[in-house]
């Protein structure tokens, strides 16, 4: 198998185990990466990982698992199974994707989501731009924010039926590049009511989001109703 990956620098123990692999192999710095490999990493341990096309690098922080995969596409998608990853570089184009939770973010995007992943690359003065075609996460849930009320109103028909109802509902949904909500789906609900799912998945369907370069993407979103 080819490598798609390489570990540049690694602090306490990190294993890593391949599909054919029945026991873990302690990596090193170095060590080669295949794809569908699986790394963990340990308490007080990380590995920084540079990807064999692009350049693209990240941290796989403490007690953290990852499935590194090289697509049909010839993309690399990065698992995070368990724990937390930071971009450290983005590497050149197509960079990577990150799926985490059921949400799949390029790797800038993953980035610009977390605060403190952001902040680390702007103080590393390494290059980063935000690219005003970018969908980021915190631009999804601002515009999400703003259709409360009419999430709101999908409950306020459900109470009507049922008083005693309430909980989170989590949505997944596909944006594509036009910024057109393509595919909804209820992935966890604690309210089991079928017209008020309905309702809500109906309230992302007729989003319209940014256009944004690239491929589609995939996210979540929680609702709570209490």
């Amino acid at each position: 198998k080819k490598y798609v990956a390489t570990v540049i620098d690694i602090t306490g123990s990190a294993l890593t185990q391949g599909l054919d692999q029945i026991d873990s192999i302690q990596l090193k710095k170095d060590s080669k990466i295949k794809n569908l490999d699986l790394i963990k990493t340990e308490a007080g341990s990380d590995v920084l990982i540079v990807l064999t096309a692009t350049g693209g690098e990240f941290l796989l922080q403490e007690n953290s698992e990852a499935l590194i995969e090289e697509t049909e596409s010839g993309t690399v998608l990065v698992t995070v199974r368990q724990g937390d990853l930071m971009v450290y570089e983005f590497g050149k184009k197509p960079s990577f994707d990150i799926r985490k939770e059921g949400r799949q973010l390029s790797a800038m995007n993953y980035a610009l989501s977390n605060e403190k992943n952001a902040d680390h690359i702007r103080k590393s003065g390494k290059s980063f731009t935000v690219d005003e075609t970018i969908l980021t996460q915190s631009k999804i849930e601002e515009i999400l924010n703003s259709k409360k009320s009419d999430f709101f109103r999908c409950y306020g028909q459900l109470i009507q039926k049922t008083e005693q109802a309430h909980g989170q509902v989590i949505l997944s949904f596909e944006i594509s590049s036009i910024g057109k909500v393509t595919q909804v789906d209820v992935t966890k609900s604690d309210i089991s009511d079928d017209v008020f799912k309905a309702c809500v998945s109906e309230v992302i369907a007729r989003t319209q989001f940014p256009r944004f370069s690239g491929k589609s993407m995939t996210t979540v979103f929680p609702l709570k109703f209490e």
